[in-house]
């Protein structure tokens, strides 16, 4: 299997455009968890497309705990949202005024997060539009809550479709993640008393008709889901959240220190690692370059002109795992490289991605496993650098989670960087907060360069 890129979270191009045609997910965040469609109240339905193919590719579920638990996925067909009152807000239309959602209270309304570059969220548009033209005189008000698009856009985009219902401006998609709109077309039915009935995510070709029947259900002063099923999926869930945590447990994150934070004009969006794979063994000057050339094969090239030479080492040998990612590692006893492999089964879920630090020969120094959780497969990267001063070199391994259970992480963090000796000595395990990609990058003087979406940040340990 040919090495995955990051973007298409390995499962090729072909996988690609086949999500791409079915879900549309925006940037995921701690608080944007646990959102799928369900049988209560909650539907998922055909055509969710992907704001960003890494995110939207990496498989169904990634199961840390096993897979076919019917409780389980029962919960997490269950948004958090059912039941709860609706987060308010207060955002400009796209002509300039402010809706606020409390100034609706004792109507039944109905929003709609959206984005004009979305294909099922356009084709649901006329259905909301017949729903709208049907009960804006019946005390239902429906609301199109736009994801980051200009508002001409969206001001022409209703213009050439006929849209005439309610819109608002969500530039910072702040809302969206409110409601946890992870992926979009997500529709969200709330009560008069303003608590949520409803969470549907994707396109539905009998939309207008469900949500029809669900805005008489609730006139009617009825709920839309059943509280005693809802609690029990929360204490589940919670008790799921728990074991993660003792998996996700920190280790030294005090060690990690900034050493540095970087804005950069128009924000910074890290993918390519070929960089990194430039270098040169201590006391030889000659550059070499390391290349993945398939089949978990390294291939170092010592650069001279003419003379240039060759040499293949072969990483993960009699192994089911495929290598992800790679990172030379110097030093003075020759060439060693830490490596990232990864397997998914069947149903392209990740089960497994382990970190190892392979000799000349290809033989695997240490290698240990990297946590699995969230919706969609981690995105990992690792770099080598001497990053406690220590005259060692250490390996680190950057990985972004996606979708991960509320709760699990601190504030919004999604990432974790986990840091090894030459040992094996796991050393640090701490969430980090970033955006942007999940490229790592080592500094000549033994900092890390991670992104943070708005610009980078060099981190280090300190020093033993």
């Amino acid at each position: 299997m040919a090495s995955p890129r990051r973007g298409t979270c390995g499962l090729g191009a072909t996988l690609a455009a086949l999500v791409a045609t079915l879900c549309c997910f925006c940037p995921a965040t701690a608080e944007e968890a646990d959102v799928l469609g369900g049988p209560i109240a909650i539907e998922q339905q055909s055509d969710p497309q992907p704001s960003s193919l890494g995110r939207a590719i990496g498989g169904v579920m990634s199961r840390l705990f096993g897979g076919g638990d019917r409780d389980e996925a029962v919960d997490d067909q269950l948004s958090p949202l059912l039941g709860l009152p609706a987060p308010d807000f207060e955002l400009p239309t796209p002509t300039g005024e402010t809706l606020a959602l409390k100034d609706l209270r004792g109507k039944v309304v109905v929003l709609d997060f959206w984005a004009t570059w979305c294909g099922p969220c356009m084709a649901a548009m006329p259905k909301l539009q017949a729903l709208h033209e049907a009960q804006q005189d019946n005390g239902v008000i429906i609301i199109g809550v736009n994801q980051g698009d200009d508002a001409d856009a969206v001001i022409e985009t209703l213009k050439d479709k006929g849209l005439t219902f309610r819109q608002v401006m969500d530039d910072d998609q702040e809302v969206g993640s409110a409601y946890r709109a992870a992926a979009i077309p997500q529709t969200v039915v709330i009560g008069p008393n303003g608590v949520v009935q409803a969470v549907h995510v994707g396109f539905d070709a009998n939309l207008t008709e469900t949500l029809a029947e669900q805005v008489a259900t609730v006139k009617a002063g009825k709920n839309l889901f059943d509280p005693e099923q809802i609690a029990e999926a929360k204490r589940r869930r919670e008790e799921r959240v728990a074991k993660l945590r003792e998996v996700f447990e920190p280790i030294g994150a005090r060690q990690v220190v900034t050493v540095a934070e970087v804005p950069v004009a128009g924000g910074a969006y890290f993918y390519d690692s070929s960089a990194k794979k430039h270098f040169r063994m201590p006391g030889d000057q000659q550059p070499k370059l390391a290349i993945d050339s398939g089949d978990n094969q390294v291939l170092v090239l010592s650069l001279a002109g003419d003379k240039t030479r060759a040499t293949a080492i072969k990483v993960f040998r009699d192994s089911p795992l495929d290598l992800w990612d790679f990172a030379p590692m110097p030093t003075v006893e020759g060439l060693r490289l830490a490596a990232l492999g990864y397997r998914y089964n069947d149903d392209y879920d990740m089960e497994q991605l382990t970190v190892a630090v392979f000799n000349d020969d290809g033989k695997a120094a240490w290698q240990a496993e990297l946590p699995i959780a969230g919706e969609y497969d981690p995105d990992p990267a690792v770099a080598v650098a001497d990053l406690n001063g220590d005259g060692q070199l250490e390996v680190a391994v950057l990985t972004e989670y996606y979708d991960l259970p509320t709760g699990l992480a601190p504030g919004d963090e999604t990432r974790v960087l986990s840091v090894w000796d030459l040992q094996g000595k796991q050393l640090v395990r701490s969430w980090i907060a970033g955006d942007g990609g999940v490229g790592l990058y080592a500094t000549p003087a033994g900092g890390l360069v991670v992104c943070t979406g708005d610009g980078v940040r060099i981190v280090k340990l300190k020093s033993p």
